[in-house]
């Protein structure tokens, strides 16, 4: 049985990070809470209001991005990536990552248990 949980936007939990502002749209399970990392996946919007900025570390977890206002350059255990708007990166949350330009994204934080993808759909008009 598939249970369908609807959320106003007063209801999200919004927070500072080290790089601006997250707000937390989804966490499972629904009594989860992400600063004790006991969540199998949570579902986020947030800024990258610095020009610099390093994500914080998530060991046991994998995490998809996806800038959604700007391009982002990311520097991944020193690698560097060009990332498109609307375009989605994969990496661990245990990496060393860190963002260069300001943006928003949405960002799916799993538990590495899981198997994740995520993509943004253009939807006609």
């Amino acid at each position: 049985m598939n249970e369908f949980i609807l959320k106003n936007n007063l209801d999200y939990q919004i927070s500072n990070w080290q790089g601006g502002k997250t707000t937390e749209v989804y966490i499972y399970p629904n009594d989860a809470n992400y600063k004790k990392r006991d969540f199998d996946f949570r579902f986020s919007y947030a800024s990258l209001e610095i020009n610099e900025s390093k994500f914080t570390l998530l060991n046991a977890y994998n995490r998809i991005l996806i800038p959604t206002k700007n391009d982002l350059k990311l520097v991944d255990n020193s690698q560097f990536y060009d990332l498109k708007k609307g375009e989605a990166f994969y990496f661990k949350g245990s990496d060393d990552v860190k963002s260069i330009g300001t943006s928003e994204d949405v960002n799916l934080m799993y538990n590495s248990k899981w198997i994740a993808d995520m993509r943004l759909l253009q939807l006609p008009e």
